[in-house]
């Protein structure tokens, strides 16, 4: 009966590509039709031209994260242009879509897995969106990643920063979002007592100049935290 119903909800409600939205077999648990997976694995596949990795090997950090962050891990290359990787961030953004989610943790977890140190005290935290957006679109995908994230490896995720009303950084030069990025983060009560110490796993969906990440990662190492380390879904890479 319950085989029936779902498969009965799936006619009505077809499975669709979380990137070009073509419907998937009723049956079908992808994330992405067969189309936009083959043009993913290439996006994956793209090299960073200081480490000569590609991006889901490569931990190179952007030089506003350097003497903060300790290794950036990463899934995909992002280039803000109609990518499957572009479009995965932003349905993420802008839709509570758990499979989507569950998707995207999982490719993390896989990309970090093998670089992290021990997790015994590891916490894991996330690049927050302000509580207007927040309550505007409906979630913040960073914090929902960092849940999966955090349940994946076995240890506790925790939002230890806000985020304040100011400009939106996509608007912003790389200078003007470092500098905005510095305004924009502060520190939730009892952040210090949970951090002190602590190795942190940082998460947030993309980074693009890392201003957002190094100001994150600022604050919590003035806080106590011990270590730094970032992950995201997809990264800016420097390309052959």
């Amino acid at each position: 009966m319950r085989r029936f119903f779902k498969r009965a909800l799936s006619l009505l409600f077809p499975p669709r590509c979380s990137c070009c939205h073509e419907i998937l077999p009723y049956y079908s648990d992808a994330v992405l039709c067969d189309s936009c997976a083959e043009k993913w694995e290439e996006e994956i596949n793209a090299y960073c031209r200081v480490c000569r990795k590609n991006v889901s090997e490569c931990t190179c950090v952007h030089d506003n994260c350097k003497r903060k962050v300790k290794k950036l891990f990463s899934v995909s290359a992002y280039s803000a242009s109609d990518s499957v990787t572009d479009r995965i961030v932003l349905s993420a953004k802008d839709q509570k879509d758990k499979k989507l989610f569950e998707f995207m943790a999982e490719k993390m977890v896989g990309a970090a897995y093998a670089g992290l140190p021990s997790l015994g005290d590891t916490l894991v935290t996330f690049v927050p969106r302000s509580e207007v957006t927040k309550r505007k679109i409906g979630h913040d995908q960073s914090e929902m990643l960092a849940k999966i994230v955090a349940r994946e490896l076995g240890v506790t995720a925790c939002a230890l920063l806000k985020k304040k009303g100011t400009r939106q950084q996509k608007t912003l030069r790389a200078k003007e979002r470092e500098d905005n990025a510095k305004r924009s983060y502060v520190l939730r009560d009892g952040a210090c007592e949970k951090v002190k110490d602590r190795t942190l796993l940082l998460i947030d969906d993309v980074v693009t100049t890392g201003a957002s990440i190094s100001a994150c990662a600022e604050l919590l190492l003035e806080a106590g935290a011990k270590e730094i380390y970032a992950l995201t879904f997809a990264k800016t890479v420097k390309r052959k």
